[in-house]
């Protein structure tokens, strides 16, 4: 499941047909995402019972990148990775790092997601972290709150509730 394509992308050659992209426009949420998320996530995953599952982790989705068109935080994109390691308790999972054009952004952001996947995982027990980023040669870069989390901007949506049910009607085929 890819986010910020076209429907019309449908991969090619022996993966023809087992991608689905996710169309959003700019200024998506947490709430906004992780509605389509977790009712496209858990049909596709029962329709097409992968024997793994690759989850690519890019940080450009996280307000405040540069390139990135989105208004996702670390916290919300922690939810999806959540269901994604509900399910991979059945099914191995791989999670990959990348984009993300904002450093400081995105190392808050696979800090928070290895800390949820190491804590979701088999004979684990929950990690807590600081919110307090720790004294690093780079801890000015983490300024003004120099804390882990990452607030969403006051970045307009320009997703539609009426949009994102649309959204999920059309990869679902319904």
């Amino acid at each position: 499941m890819l986010f910020g394509y076209s429907f019309q992308d449908v991969g090619f050659g022996k993966a023809k047909y087992y991608c689905l992209n996710v169309p959003l426009k700019d200024g998506i949420n947490d709430e906004q995402y992780n509605t389509i998320f977790t009712k496209l996530f858990e049909k596709l995953y029962c329709k097409f019972q992968p024997n793994a599952i690759v989850v690519q982790c890019g940080a450009d989705c996280l307000t405040g990148d540069p390139l990135g068109g989105f208004n996702l935080t670390p916290n919300g994109m922690e939810k999806c990775i959540n269901l994604v390691t509900r399910y991979a308790q059945k099914t191995p999972c791989l999670f990959l790092g990348g984009g993300g054009y904002n450093r400081t952004n995105a190392a808050r952001y696979w800090t928070r997601i290895t800390s949820s996947i190491i804590s979701n995982s088999e004979n684990s027990n929950e990690i807590v972290l600081s919110s307090d980023i720790p004294d690093n040669s780079f801890f000015s870069m983490y300024g003004p709150s120099f804390e882990l989390g990452l607030d969403k901007s006051l970045r307009k949506s320009e997703n539609t509730e009426r949009g994102i049910e649309s959204i999920i009607q059309l990869a679902l085929g319904t």
